[in-house]
């Protein structure tokens, strides 16, 4: 993906909470160029990651999300081409009812 193109996921979560939002990408760029990739919540800006050249090695990167719904809809939107994604996770880490402060995380709705 690249150039901006972007690409949509639907996600039917285990229950509300607090997610781990893991993303490996790989650039084939330098260590001084950085590609970046917006996660976008519903049409809303909830994310930026940013890779700094990896020189094609795959590399993993994590933010804490929260979700108070079961049900999410994430668009992907690559501004520059040389970024690549392998994978996407949703790693769950508490129940919605247990977090403080939402706000603070990226919010996925």
């Amino acid at each position: 993906f690249g150039g901006q193109t972007p690409l949509n996921l639907a996600f039917e979560l285990e229950k509300p909470g607090l997610y781990n939002l893991e993303i490996t990408g790989a650039s084939g760029g330098e260590e001084t160029a950085q590609y970046s990739l917006s996660v976008f919540s519903q049409g809303i800006p909830a994310g930026t990651f940013t890779w700094q050249g990896t020189g094609g090695i795959w590399s993993k990167i994590t933010k804490t999300a929260f979700s108070d719904s079961k049900y999410i809809i994430l668009r992907l939107f690559f501004p520059q081409s040389g970024l690549k994604i392998k994978e996407l996770e949703l790693c769950f880490l508490a129940p919605g009812n247990q977090v403080e402060n939402a706000e603070d995380y990226i919010l996925l709705r």
